[in-house]
């Protein structure tokens, strides 16, 4: 029995890895797909691609949900080094939650305006 066991668990190991090797041979087509939802421009496409091989697969099945947190590392490192090398930031990869240009943020007195602010009853 001990023999089958061992048996059975190298083989497992074997699947797994072929698993995902045969996942590696997709990412290109998974990262096109992703890079086509986020709309990334041609540099942002050769950097993530250059650091494309420290990717690695922990889970086959779950490749795409990996991916999609490897490009939003990728992405942030791209913006900071293009900030260190020209001082400019990409307006679509900054943060979230600041107003874009021109607009102001909500003052205390429309955040407390019952009429203005959806959370007070």
């Amino acid at each position: 029995m001990c023999i089958r066991d061992r048996e059975k668990s190298e083989l497992a190991g074997k699947i797994k890895s072929v698993s995902v090797e045969a996942t590696k041979l997709k990412i290109g087509g998974t990262l096109d797909e992703l890079a086509a939802v986020r709309k990334l421009d041609e540099k942002q496409m050769k950097f993530i691609k250059k650091n494309l091989p420290t990717f690695e697969i922990k889970e086959p099945e779950k490749v795409k949900d990996e991916l999609d947190s490897f490009l939003d590392k990728q992405l942030r490192e791209y913006d900071e080094l293009k900030s260190i090398v020209t001082g400019e930031t990409d307006d679509k990869n900054s943060e979230k939650g600041t107003p874009p240009a021109g607009e102001s943020a909500n003052t205390d007195e429309e955040l407390q305006d019952p009429a203005k602010n959806d959370f007070i009853p």
